[in-house]
């Protein structure tokens, strides 16, 4: 009887066993892993949380289960042993809210497959990136613009030499919101274009008035399989592309028809100030508006080989309306002039005859109180000496700069440039 006893326990045993076992199993949910990229990138400077430059985008745009949670599912780039080299990142973003990514600056003995394990406290899996061999470096959207009032602004934009991309990606990020613990900011909305367009309407209620975002603009070459080129559907068919972010805030109802927009490098420990930098045809005599964000001042300066600064118009009704124009000397901005809103100043009225390549604005209120996320805030008008590009930058200054005790005359002509620029709050 003992024995029967002990038999019978052993097998309720081995069933308690097995039926926790299928539990168990049925509870370790498998990782499934889709959208998988390895993208060439070629990226703008930005607010996004991207890394800047040639850069290899990699990851993958659905891993379920993602990594919230206890048992959240974490991403690695890992070697052929399986030994981890690096961490992806978990960015669940509004309209990717499964997607690990990571940047990883370019290197062309790296194009082949990368190898990626993904893993939690019940299951793992890995996979193989597509290679990036044979992809090119895509050029940066340039003339890059908003126009149009309100929460439906229009983008418009240009790529040089005759470049038509294999396919068109919008994207519109949101900079006021962090996603995923990295400092990176959330996409809230995407559209794959024609490759033939170059503009492109933001659809009604999605923006906010008075909010921060920022355009990015993809310009994507397929890959190709068996000698045909894939139709992009979403990363996995990019072999390669270009990012090319600018910043906005939609446009208040007094703005410009067209506002130039300007990449944004942010500001680090090394450099203080954001530097905001642009990339646009002009015409001489012919103004354009352009769109950094404003501080109780602003440095302008032209790029190499553009044409000088003929002419510049401040916005009306900031503050008391008047503000300071300094001049370089080769060394220091001295203070030369003052400027009332709304009226053009041309360089020629202090004998300058060719322009200036920089100048110097101060004398904006911190009691004026715009908003420091605002891009529009500050519309500024310049014109230019002649015809060409104009690939200069903004700085702002948010500290007041001595004013030097001696004035000197820049031996330049008169140009014009118009700019629009943001104003951050003291």
């Amino acid at each position: 009887m003992k024995k029967k006893l002990t038999f019978l326990c052993a097998v309720i045993a081995l069933f308690v066993t097995a039926i926790l076992f299928v539990c168990n199993t049925a509870n370790a949910e498998d990782i499934v892993v889709n959208s998988i990229f390895k993208v060439r990138s070629n990226i703008s400077p930005s607010e996004t949380g991207h890394m800047v430059g040639d850069v290899f985008m990699v990851g993958a745009g659905n891993v379920v289960p993602n990594g919230n949670g206890d048992n959240g599912t974490t991403g690695w780039v890992v070697n052929s042993n399986n030994a981890k080299v690096a961490q992806l990142h978990f960015l669940p973003m509004d309209v990717f809210p499964n997607l690990f990514e990571r940047d990883f600056a370019y290197d062309s003995t790296k194009n082949g497959q990368w190898k990626l394990l993904f893993e939690n406290n019940t299951s793992s899996t890995t996979v193989l990136t597509p290679s990036t061999v044979g992809a090119p470096l895509v050029p940066l959207a340039s003339s890059v613009a908003i126009s149009g009032s309100g929460t439906t602004p229009t983008f418009t934009w240009t790529y040089g030499n005759g470049f038509v991309p294999d396919a068109l990606t919008v994207r519109i990020w949101d900079l006021e919101k962090t996603v995923g613990g990295y400092n990176a900011k959330d996409i809230i909305y995407t559209q794959l274009l024609p490759n033939t367009l170059d503009s492109f309407t933001v659809p009604s209620s999605l923006l906010e008035q008075g909010h921060q975002y920022s355009v990015d603009i993809r310009a994507q070459i397929a890959r190709t399989v068996n000698g045909v080129k894939l139709i992009i559907a979403d990363l996995p068919q990019v072999l390669s592309q270009s990012m090319s972010f600018f910043d906005f805030v939609p446009l208040p109802k007094n703005a410009p028809p067209e506002v130039y927009l300007p990449t944004t490098t942010p500001s680090s420990p090394s450099n203080p100030e954001p530097v905001y930098t642009f990339s646009t045809t002009v015409v001489g005599g012919q103004t354009i508006f352009i769109d950094p964000l404003v501080a109780i001042g602003y440095d302008y300066q032209k790029g190499q080989g553009d044409p000088n600064f003929a002419s510049v118009t401040l916005p009306f009704g900031i503050g008391d309306n008047l503000y300071d124009l300094y001049l370089y000397d080769g060394t220091n901005y001295i203070l030369k002039d003052q400027l009332t809103g709304g009226v053009a100043y041309s360089f020629d009225a202090i004998g300058v005859h060719v322009g200036v390549d920089r100048f110097r604005i101060l004398g904006i209120e911190t009691s004026a109180d715009l908003d420091p996320n605002n891009p529009t805030a500050f519309i500024t008008g310049l014109t230019f000496e002649g015809s060409g590009s104009f690939t200069g930058t903004m700085t702002p200054i948010s500290q007041d700069v001595p004013e030097p005790a001696t004035m000197l005359l820049l031996g330049l002509g008169l140009m014009g440039v118009a700019g629009i620029r943001r104003k951050f709050k003291k």
